[in-house]
């Protein structure tokens, strides 16, 4: 079984090239590379762990179908098609059957608009060094901690299903997750600890 934590990092030209050609392992690259990232800018918007996941999830079905088209570097692409799908998502379920009024709209256009402000700290997550940083706090936990805390981060497994795989139960599971959050905590900058902990939990 590949190691898929060990793939998290930089999307390079290679990938891309490859996958043009249809190498479903190129795909797979790309998709460990930019899964949690993309997850926590969906959840900026629906803010439900488990509705971003499967937004992020219907977009690569849509970039595998595309990947002839797609060109390097592939994140803006990925970026605009999980905030389009985000957004559309939040139309049809929260305004379904209502007009949106003028302030409602202006709302909707300073969320979109601001997302992409120079100090948005989503941008921080595209950082190579950033996951570099998150894989060295990971691998200083003890063996149990670190497996609970990647599978939840790095597979966007709940706690829960977690304690299912490893055989623990729910409440150890969850005390070795906290136990890595209070690391990020003491680690990491204030508004990425903040972005992913709305995916963690």
């Amino acid at each position: 079984m590949r190691d898929v934590h060990a793939e998290i990092g930089p999307v390079t030209e290679e990938m891309v090239r490859r996958l043009n050609a249809g190498e479903i392992e190129a795909f797979n690259d790309i998709y460990h590379a930019t899964f949690v990232y993309l997850c926590c800018l969906s959840m900026y918007y629906v803010h439900n762990r488990h509705d971003a996941t499967s937004i992020v999830n219907d977009v690569f079905y849509a970039f595998w179908e595309r990947r002839k088209e797609i060109l390097f570097p592939p994140l803006p692409w990925l970026r605009k098609a999980v905030k389009n799908a985000s957004i559309s998502f939040l139309r049809s379920s929260l305004f379904k059957e209502t007009a949106l009024t003028v302030r409602e709209e202006k709302t909707w256009d300073y969320l979109e608009n601001h997302l992409f402000a120079p100090d948005d700290p989503l941008r921080d997550l595209e950082s190579a060094e950033l996951w570099e940083r998150i894989s060295r706090i990971a691998d200083s936990l003890p063996p149990r901690c670190r497996e609970v805390f990647k599978r939840c981060l790095f597979d966007g497994k709940s706690y829960m299903e977690t304690a299912c795989e490893l055989g623990i139960s729910p409440s150890t599971a969850r005390v070795h997750l906290k136990h890595a959050v209070d690391r990020l905590r003491e680690e990491l900058d204030a508004p990425l600890f903040v972005l992913l902990m709305l995916f963690l939990w």
